[in-house]
């Protein structure tokens, strides 16, 4: 309810609307901003729902706007802070970020950077790396363009995000004020747990300006592939990916130790109790909140809906 009236008077249109209403035509720029809110609420929900359950974490890690809700998970704000600051950080984006898009990548950072010198197209950026094989890429649609043409040519696997902004690149730089100015009036509260910042590559200290760690945030690539190497030996679980991030993170760290919470077939609960079980000699479990990476097209307002109300 919280989260349908803030994106009705912020954005024009429910979260209820969007996810359990008929099909409409909107733009662009709104679908973004409720798709990024109903990703903070269903990953917020997941979370505790595995925690009622019985996975207990040691460390929460987020990744682009999941860090917001990593924050929430370990008690830094309320779950209504963190919806607000989700809204405002999508209303600062749609106002004052330039237009672009984003582009994944099956392909080493390494490989990229090659690619990216050979083109000598100066705005593209790696917005995120989500594997040893899998990168994200932002920059003006003609940029997306031309690399997706040369990926084409040779082999690689690309998909577009629906984003229609450049998100982790310069291009944002007009949002971080805004933004900061937003949230200024919230107070961040002790952590209960560490969070760990794929922006950052660390964890918070009680030295970091969290208010503007998340608005600089938005021009910081992000690498969840390092914060996985740096809490190696450990059990994870992803708390808002659909599987997507699960899998490619086993292909970098020890094979089996990333878990998804979407079981496939649409029983959260009995697939957070398998979890539980499969950790339960492991010696710190531990929860990702995570965005979904984005999808090739807008996901299924029926598909969300399932994996939230199961």
């Amino acid at each position: 309810d919280a989260a349908s009236a803030m994106t009705a008077s912020r954005f024009g249109r429910s979260l209820s609307d969007f996810i359990f209403g008929p099909p409409r035509d909107s733009d662009a720029a709104t679908d973004f901003a409720l798709r990024q809110v109903a990703t903070h609420v269903g990953a917020c929900f997941l979370y505790e729902a595995a925690r009622n359950d019985g996975v207990a974490p040691s460390v929460v890690v987020g990744c682009g706007a999941g860090e917001i809700a990593a924050l929430v998970a370990a008690g830094v704000f309320t779950f209504e802070a963190g919806l607000d600051i989700v809204c405002l950080r999508a209303a600062a984006i749609m106002a004052r970020a330039r237009p672009g898009a984003m582009l994944g990548m099956e392909v080493s950072a390494d490989r990229l950077h090659h690619l990216l010198r050979f083109l000598y197209r100066r705005h593209l950026q790696i917005a995120g790396v989500n594997s040893d094989r899998h990168c994200q890429l932002s920059g003006p649609p003609e940029d997306i363009a031309a690399l997706e043409a040369v990926a084409l040519a040779l082999g690689l696997t690309t998909r577009r995000s629906p984003s229609p902004h450049p998100l982790h690149s310069p291009a944002m730089s007009g949002a971080v004020a805004p933004f900061l100015d937003s949230i200024s009036h919230l107070s961040p509260g002790a952590p209960t747990l560490p969070v760990w910042s794929a922006s950052l590559g660390r964890a918070y200290t009680a030295r970091d300006d969290i208010l503007a760690c998340l608005a600089y945030q938005l021009v910081e690539p992000i690498d969840i592939v390092a914060a996985v190497r740096d809490l190696s030996g450990h059990g994870f679980v992803d708390c808002g990916s659909q599987g997507e991030l699960a899998a490619w993170l086993n292909a970098t760290a020890r094979a089996g130790s990333v878990f998804s919470l979407d079981g496939g077939d649409g029983s959260i609960k009995g697939h957070i109790a398998a979890i539980r079980d499969t950790l339960a000699g492991r010696p710190s479990p531990q929860a990702i909140a995570q965005p979904t990476p984005p999808p090739a097209a807008p996901p299924r307002a029926a598909d969300i809906a399932a994996r939230i109300i199961a």
